[in-house]
């Protein structure tokens, strides 16, 4: 479980290091750190979540093809 959790840390935090690339100078950082919990809650969390392990998605027949849905 220590081995599954450490692992969505990890692409999780992939995903931001990704979006700092994009906008990097385009936002100021008290928007920034606002935005990432916000990503990472409703984004990430609930899309992953709702398809790994036996959520709603998964039982509805959705196919993960490497993180896109």
């Amino acid at each position: 479980m220590a081995t599954m959790v450490w692992f969505q840390c990890v692409f999780a935090a992939i995903t931001v290091i990704l979006l700092v690339g994009s906008m990097l100078g385009r936002m100021n950082f008290k928007a920034w750190m606002m935005f990432v919990p916000l990503w990472l809650t409703f984004s990430y969390t609930v899309g992953a979540f709702s398809l790994w392990g036996g959520g709603f998605l998964f039982h509805w027949g959705v196919m993960d093809y490497s993180g896109g849905y």
